[in-house]
Parts: C-alpha cells; structure tokens; sequence
C-alpha cells in the first residue's frame, strides 16, 4: 500500500496479498480492507506504525468512515453474485471504533462491493453483480 503525495510516493504497508479499499478519517488515520488476508488495517496519522484492526474476516472489500470518525463501516463478500436467499453470505458490518463493538447492518445482498456514509449516516452501497445502489437509512440499523 503506496500513498502518493504529489510526485513523492510513500510505502505505508508491505506484505498484504490484496488491498482492496482505503479510506481516510478526518484526523488523517487510514484504514484498508485486505481482501485476501481477511483483515483491516489502521495506520494513525501520528505514527508510522500499521496494525491489524479486525481480523478472521471473510474477504472485506469496501470501507467507510463516518464524518465524527466514530464508526468504521465495511462490507465481506466471501460468496460474490449469491443473495441470501439463495444460501449468500455476504455481510455489511458497523464497527464502533470507540468501543470495539461490531454489529451488523445487512446481509443478503449478491456483492455489496463497495460502501460509503453520508453527514447524516445514511449508509450507500454497491451491489456490483445486481448492478444497483442501495441505500441503508440510519433508523433502519
């Protein structure tokens, strides 16, 4: 994972087989999705130290940050193209990053690819092989 700050480029993180998505909170910590190893990682902008957020995921893939920096939002897609219905486990998760609590937000969806939280935090997701956006309102989870 490379961060490019005009023609400087600069190694965050090596080593991980599949970063998937990055998102930057407010405060400048950086948190990705590494598909592949099935974890999270964090890097605060105060030290040049990467961690691993969350672990024993099933293939994470998109990622978000609310505007307080207060809740982390990603999405696991470990059967693509599979709605729940048809035995799909693909999952929208809510993480405190406070507390540490991770409490689930959706499931069902055939490929929720990506996610992204408005000011008002309503959740946006992709769901690739439907083709479609959804919309999470934040009363509904």
């Amino acid at each position: 994972v490379n961060l490019a700050v005009g023609t400087n480029v600069v190694q965050l993180h090596s080593g991980e087989p599949e970063p998937t998505d990055i998102v930057v909170a407010k405060n400048g910590d950086l948190y990705w999705t590494c598909k592949t190893a099935g974890v999270i990682l964090e890097r605060s902008a105060d030290d040049s130290q990467t961690r691993v957020l969350l672990n024993g995921l099933q293939k994470p893939m998109g990622i978000a940050v609310d505007s307080d920096a207060e809740n982390l939002y990603f999405t696991e897609v470990p059967t693509p193209g599979i709605n729940g219905a048809s035995g799909g486990q693909n999952k929208i998760w809510q993480f405190n990053l406070k507390t540490a609590t991770k409490t689930l937000v959706h499931s069902g969806d055939p490929e929720p690819s990506d996610i992204a939280v408005a000011r008002n935090g309503n959740l946006y997701w992709t769901c690739s092989s439907a083709g479609v956006i959804v919309e999470g309102r934040r009363r509904s989870y």
